[in-house]
């Protein structure tokens, strides 16, 4: 049973699904054989328990990371530096007037608000 009306496309969620799996794969590869090479050093942490073992496993995740395909990397254009800043614009207006309300409405919560906020400047000033 579905909400939607339309059946998913499964070959499209497959893909999808196999994206996403293989890009933690990688993740996790790199992190493993960070700590996989940081554990084998015996100047900083003696001698190493089951050393061949690390080893092996070692070089089988250097060898399947080596399989899968080059990570992308995202380059950022200039709109995407001006769409950011006009998100934070937006963000400083919507604080602005929320804290202008604040000044006019005298709820309890607002009190307390207004009481951190004093906290905070009086920290700063000081």
């Amino acid at each position: 049973m579905s909400f939607y009306k339309d059946p998913k496309d499964p070959k499209t969620s497959i893909r999808l699904k196999y994206n996403r799996r293989r890009e933690s794969l990688r993740h996790s590869l790199e992190q493993f054989l960070l700590f996989a090479k940081e554990r084998l050093d015996e100047e900083k942490y003696g001698k190493i328990y089951k050393k061949e073992e690390v080893i092996n496993l070692l070089k089988g995740a250097e060898e399947l990371l080596g399989k899968l395909l080059a990570k992308k990397e995202y380059e950022f254009t200039q709109g995407d530096f001006a769409n950011f800043e006009l998100a934070l614009e937006e963000a400083s207006k919507e604080t602005d007037l929320i804290l202008e309300r604040m000044k006019n409405d005298d709820t309890d919560y607002v009190a307390l608000l207004n009481e951190i906020r004093e906290e905070i400047n009086s920290k700063e000033n000081s």
